[in-house]
């Protein structure tokens, strides 16, 4: 699976419930079906992340695999296990 963060500029207006605009957006590229199912919580979790300002300017600083890895392990490690925990 592939994992990317981008920043938005200018934000996009989406029609948001809080009437704010996007201004990150996550891109999650997984298998189809089943195989792919379980990245599901990760991209949750990401996007939870994107909602804190110092984690999503670590989130947009990610360019590789290896530093999403750190991140999700050092930064969402707590909140990654309480979402697969249900």
């Amino acid at each position: 699976a592939r994992v990317r963060a981008a920043a938005l500029a200018p934000p996009l207006d989406f029609g948001a419930a809080d009437g704010l605009p996007v201004q990150v957006a996550l891109l999650l590229v997984a298998p189809h079906g089943a195989a792919g199912a379980r990245y599901w919580p990760l991209l949750a979790v990401l996007a939870e992340a994107a909602h804190d300002e110092e984690r999503q300017r670590k989130l947009l600083a990610i360019e590789t695999f290896a530093e999403l890895e750190h991140f999700v392990s050092h930064d969402l490690r707590r909140r990654l296990r309480e979402v697969l925990a249900r």
